[in-house]
């Protein structure tokens, strides 16, 4: 993985990564498709987002394909206090 982001960065000659803290998956995609051409990398927190359904993530994926990006969803339970909040509540109830 580390050298397919490598790749990639080398390919659009940037290192930018977009952590796309938002709430809701349609806005992610929204986000994603405006800004898929330019980043290496999207950070993402889908286990907030209460719209989440089993296609998001193959329309995620496909943006991504298509403009050239990895997609690191960031699940950790020591996260900044309102973040790991919202995953415990989010869509998959992590409780």
């Amino acid at each position: 993985m580390g050298q397919r982001l490598f790749e990639i960065m080398a390919e659009k000659e940037s290192n930018m990564c977009l952590a796309a803290d938002v709430g809701t998956g349609a806005e992610l995609l929204e986000i994603a498709e405006k800004v898929g051409p330019e980043i290496c990398l999207l950070k993402t927190h889908v286990d907030i987002f209460p719209d989440f359904t089993a296609d998001f993530g193959s329309n995620l994926l496909s943006i991504a394909e298509k403009d050239n990006f990895l997609i690191f969803e960031d699940r950790k339970f020591a996260d900044i206090g309102n973040t790991m909040t919202m995953q415990y509540e989010g869509s998959w109830n992590c409780k």
